[in-house]
């Protein structure tokens, strides 16, 4: 029998209520299975399942779904801040040519117009209803949001350009950007609340959560299989309406040359990050030199088309292309490309005619960008200059004399027990014991000879392993990681696949084994001597990240 109360308790000149429970095996049965929740406002009671098995267990997991269910409610967070975007906000006087023109190309795919455009440099074309802040002015935008990449736009061909932007406004006509909106937020608290569900603080019921948690985890993923399909459906609608207002050859042409101008504009922004002091004032022209420098060459599309993934926001672009006619029905992507064309003298005077003044907007724009890179550069530079400060000189690390002491202890022993037996006469005895005491006591000086070397010495450019004929450079190592088996201790370094294979000297008392194979290195000990191997781990850890540290501030 189960009884449930609540009684209000006062708290100051307030009454705040609080809940109780309690329960009772009863006369009939010596296990209890009833159960409560207690959870204000919600009362809950469990009835026992009348001695059937795993009664008891049914109740707790029932409670436990019960109890995750209501923590999921109250796990979920609040409203997402608005998301930032490095750019500048349009406004119609500041770009009146391309207000016209995304007007125009709106009635063309059949909506309405953008209310915000943003111009940009470090994103690609996209739409947006969402809560966004333009830094580095910090306007708030709400409703719907169009942003423009300064970049792709002076690489672009104008026919191109067009069917991107009406790709993008096709996306407001299919309220696709409200979509995403509605649901993107859901999906986002949903995780947030698994998690606090599964990381919750350990209770009589908390264990019941699991099957809820995994029950939640599956429920997501099969929600975001189906999310990312419609998702991948909606980018071919939103290809049709390009192709219908910019022609499907426009249209499949775009897609290629926006993958295949990807990483010269990223090569191009990347350099102008690291150093922007000593950048130019014309992007525009940057991009162009760049283009005419380094042909483009279209992206490996069979091997995307052969890695996506159901997951995916968009289908591949062979797919895409095939959608658009521009390729026929099983036939490779090598020979029926859209020719990477570059952009005329009257695209990218066009480009310009969209500005009132296209070289004031583009200054401002680099040189925000400039200002933003300056600060990630000089907070970059405190972060690596702590880490390689961490470093102090070196690090000798010498092996416990554990097995020095116990072998050296045995050939103690040993040796008397060879002075008894000779006094006795006990020849053949002492014979045997003097071949034992013969072996510990070269074991001793094995030992001996091991401890007087390091076993590893930590510097700043590099790790010294005797056995190695030239130290082991912390650039050459890309991991490593550690053993522990009773009193022997294990470190394996595992190298980059460009570091040259150590040599192995011989002549030493260290056990050490370089594989090549596997492109390692095996150090082992008894244990290091004043260290905790914890702490040994730990010092590897920062002679290495130290060094990297050391190497990304040299480049900067």
């Amino acid at each position: 029998m189960s009884e449930i109360s609540a009684a209000p308790r006062p708290q100051g000149d307030a009454l705040v209520p609080v809940a109780g429970a309690a329960t009772d095996v009863g006369r009939l049965r010596p296990v209890n299975e009833d159960g409560y929740l207690a959870l204000a406002p919600a009362f809950v009671v469990v009835d026992g399942m009348g001695g059937h098995a795993a009664g008891r267990a049914a109740t707790r997991a029932a409670l436990g779904a019960l109890a995750a269910l209501w923590r999921l409610r109250h796990a979920m967070p609040e409203a997402d801040e608005p998301g930032e975007v490095l750019g500048m906000l349009l406004s119609h006087g500041q770009a009146p040519g391309l207000w016209r023109h995304v007007t125009d190309l709106a009635r063309r795919v059949g909506t309405a117009p953008p209310d915000h455009m943003v111009l940009g440099m470090t994103e690609s074309f996209y739409v947006t209803c969402a809560r966004q802040r333009v830094m580095p002015g910090g306007q708030l935008l709400e409703g719907r949001t169009l942003h423009l990449p300064l970049t792709y736009l002076s690489l672009l061909r104008r026919d191109e350009t067009d069917a991107i932007l009406a790709h993008e406004l096709g996306h407001f006509l299919g309220e696709d950007s409200a979509y995403s909106v509605r649901f993107a937020p859901m999906y986002a608290s949903m995780m947030h609340a698994l998690d606090s569900v599964a990381d919750g603080d350990e209770d009589r019921i908390s264990w019941g959560c699991i099957s809820a948690v995994i029950f939640g985890e599956y429920v997501l993923e099969s929600f975001h299989r189906a999310v990312s399909h419609w998702s991948r459906v909606r980018e071919l609608q939103a290809d049709a309406v390009s192709a219908r207002v910019a022609g499907p050859e426009a249209a499949a042409r775009a897609l290629v040359h926006v993958s295949a101008l990807e990483p010269v504009v990223y090569e191009r922004l990347s350099a102008i990050a690291r150093r922007p002091a000593e950048a130019g004032q014309d992007l525009i022209a940057m991009l162009q030199a760049d283009v005419q420098a380094h042909p483009l060459q279209a992206h490996d599309l069979d091997a995307e088309a052969a890695t996506s993934h159901p997951f995916d926001s968009h289908p591949p672009t062979l797919e895409r292309l095939r959608a658009l006619g521009a390729l026929p029905e099983g036939s490779g992507s090598a020979s029926a490309l859209p020719a990477l064309a570059a952009p005329d003298d009257d695209s990218l005077a066009w480009v310009r005619s969209l500005f009132a003044d296209s070289d004031a907007v583009q200054r401002q724009l680099l040189q925000d960008f400039k200002t933003d890179a300056a600060m990630h550069n000089e907070e970059k530079r405190r972060e690596l200059t702590e880490i390689r400060d961490q470093v102090h000189g070196e690090v000798i690390v010498h092996e416990r004399r554990f097995f020095l002491w116990l072998t050296a202890f045995i050939t103690l022993g040993l040796g008397i027990a060879v002075c008894a037996c000779v006094m006795h006469r006990a020849w053949h005895a002492a014979l045997g014991l003097l071949a034992a005491c013969a072996f510990f006591a070269f074991m001793t000086r094995w030992f001996w000879l091991r401890c007087r070397h390091p076993v590893m010495t930590l510097t700043p450019a590099a790790l010294l392993l005797p056995g190695l004929a030239a130290p082991l450079a912390w650039g050459d190592i890309e991991d490593f990681s550690a053993q522990d088996i009773g009193n022997f201790f294990t470190i394996t370094f595992q190298l980059t696949s460009e570091a040259a294979l150590p040599v192995r000297q011989h002549g030493n008392y260290q056990r050490l084994s370089v594989k090549a194979k596997k492109r390692s290195v095996i150090a082992q000990m008894s244990s290091p001597r004043g260290l905790k191997k914890q702490r040994l781990l730990d010092l590897l850890v920062i002679y290495w990240r130290a060094w990297h540290a050391s190497e990304a501030l040299r480049q900067m």
